[in-house]
This record gives structure tokens, sequence and C-alpha cells, in this order.
């Protein structure tokens, strides 16, 4: 089901009471899986939901199970580590450590050895040797570096959206954001952008079971979500036996949000039989 209505219309109170419902009925906490976009509105749901089941007196349900995308793929990571760490070994057997999930302030660290590795490559006809400044630099590639992972883009889309634009420093950002990617890779060093893209591949091979025992699927504000994010519900609501899905069709990125992607959300809208 998709619950669509503009802000404060009762999208969130329509899905607490669904999740009380679902209780009542005997479903179990563990087969029901609730994402929001992010902490706040996590935290919200959760005041929410637990005013819900006192005043029907439930009691004793355990953890309700209310995440964050970004929460839901930090413990994927953690869950599946060592299948993580096995496929890394395989190209830098050297070093066999425990996670780093970081933010990004080691990333950009890392970046800044990656841009000069870049720098005194001799074979690219371009370097950054020419952008004015440094700091403005890291700050485009990282900014560069989210767009690709939360739009969950391929190389071959990369590349067209470079030719597109023009861009002037286009293949030193690819060798650089290259090399960031081996350099993290190689120290284990997985920022929340890091543990998106390794959690994906996980999840498009098959190598995931995390969520083989959920059966009823509630998401909330699917406007405000990356692509990434909403490619994940997609995936969660082709599983369930059932979901329930919130969101603003006119809402996303006019509202301010980065990487919002309202045109995939209007998508499942269109693309669908479910009311």
């Amino acid at each position: 089901m998709y619950i669509v209505g503009p802000l404060k219309s009762g999208k969130t109170s329509m899905l607490t009471d669904k999740f009380v419902e679902l209780i009542s009925c005997g479903i179990p906490s563990p087969e029901i899986l609730v994402i929001c976009a992010n902490n706040f509105k996590k935290n919200i749901f959760i005041e929410k939901t637990k005013e819900k089941l006192i005043k029907h007196n439930i009691k004793n349900i355990g953890n309700i199970p209310v995440y964050t995308f970004n929460g839901i793929v930090y413990n994927s990571i953690l869950n599946n580590w060592p299948l993580i760490e096995e496929k890394i070994s395989d190209k830098f057997p050297e070093i066999s450590i425990v996670p780093n999930l970081c933010g990004l302030d080691i990333t950009e660290y890392i970046l800044k050895e990656c841009i000069k590795e870049t720098n005194s490559n001799t074979i690219i006809s371009k370097t950054f040797n020419d952008y004015a400044s440094e700091l403005n630099l890291i700050h485009q590639l990282l900014r560069r570096y989210r767009l690709i992972t939360e739009n969950y883009l391929n190389e071959t889309e990369i590349k067209q959206k470079s030719e597109l634009l023009r861009e002037k420093f286009c293949e030193p950002a690819y060798i650089a954001l290259d090399k960031l990617k081996n350099k993290t890779l190689k120290y284990r060093s997985f920022d929340y952008l890091k543990q998106t893209n390794t959690f994906l591949y996980l999840l498009n091979n098959g190598f995931i079971n995390d969520f083989h025992t959920i059966k009823y699927f509630l998401a909330d504000d699917l406007d405000e979500m990356s692509f990434a994010a909403q490619y994940f519900i997609n995936y969660m609501s082709s599983k369930a036996k059932d979901f329930y899905l919130a969101g603003d069709k006119d809402g996303g990125s006019r509202k301010g949000y980065l990487c919002a992607s309202p045109e995939s959300w209007n998508n499942m809208l269109t693309n669908t039989n479910n009311n």
C-alpha cells in the first residue's frame, strides 16, 4: 500500500497505527521492519508507537524495529564482515583487520594522498595542479563521491554525466576516486558512503541474508530518501508479504534534500497496481 500526502497530513500516524495493528494481530516484531528518513524522524516514530502500544495495553514486544537506511547498512556491514573480509583479502591479502566504520574525516585524509598521487601521474592529460584551491577541490570530490553513491550511479552513467556537463577535471577526478576506493578497502576504512556501496554490492549479488524473516515492511518519507535507499526499499517491498510506504509526491529535492529522489518515488507509484 502507498500512502501519499503532503507535510502534516498524518502519514506517519497511519504507519504507526499499522505497526500497532500488526502487533495486535500477533505478528512478532522480528517479522516487521520500519525505515525512516533520518534519526530525528526515527525517534518520533518510536515515541508515537510506544504511546499507542501503551494505550492498547500491549507490552513486552522487545525492541521496536525502526531504523534509518544508514543504520540498516551499518548493521549489515558488521553482521556480514567475515564475508566482506574474505573478499577484500583476495585483493589485499597482506592486511586482515577489523572494519573501521569511520566518518568522512578519515576519508578526507586519505583523499588528500590520492590527489597527490594523481597529480604526479605523467600519463593522464590533465591533473589537479591547475585547480585553484585544494580545500575546495577536496569538498568537490567528496560531493561527487556522495552523489555517485547515493544516486547509485554506474560507470557508464558517470561518464555520460561528465560528457554532458563537459567537466574539465573529469579524468583526474575518476582516477583520484578510484584510488580512494582501493585505499579505503586496503585499510578497511569504511565511511557511510563506502558502507552503502558495499551493502548494495552484497545485496545485489545475493550475499546478504539479514532480511529473510521480514514479512511486513513499512517506510516513511520516501520522497526525502536517496535513490540508494529507495532501491533498497523496492527490494524489500518485493520480498515482503505486505508493505506500507508513505511519502509526498511533490516533496524531496524541492525542500532542499541534496540526494533526494522524488522521481524514483513517483515511478514507484506509477509502475504498480497497488493503492
